[in-house]
């Protein structure tokens, strides 16, 4: 049996789990339907926003550390639990794995 080879990009676009690339401003530069999902809001709104955008502001200044800390070396694979505001204000839970790549 030959088994299919699955392409990035559909490996992306498939996972499970919310896949996503910001820029150093915290610009989304895309990200895959299962971000949508967990957070209620359109793919082409997320685009046009920051990641800051969606993040509960009780988790700002945590995420924000994070990032700080990534970008100053201090840490190489941080991971912190944010909370996410959906669109129709429901709020959403997330662990989120940050990386520079």
């Amino acid at each position: 049996m030959e088994i299919p080879v699955t392409s990035a990009g559909a490996m992306f676009d498939q996972a499970v789990f919310c896949v996503g690339q910001a820029s150093l401003a915290g610009k989304w530069q895309f990200l895959n339907d299962r971000v949508c999902e967990i957070v209620g809001h359109p793919r082409q709104e997320l685009l046009e926003s920051s990641e800051r955008y969606m993040t509960h502001p009780d988790d700002r200044a945590a995420t924000h550390e994070v990032v700080r800390r990534l970008l100053a070396g201090e840490t190489s694979l941080p991971s912190l639990e944010n909370l996410y505001v959906r669109k129709d204000g429901t709020i959403a839970w997330a662990k989120l794995c940050v990386s520079l790549w």
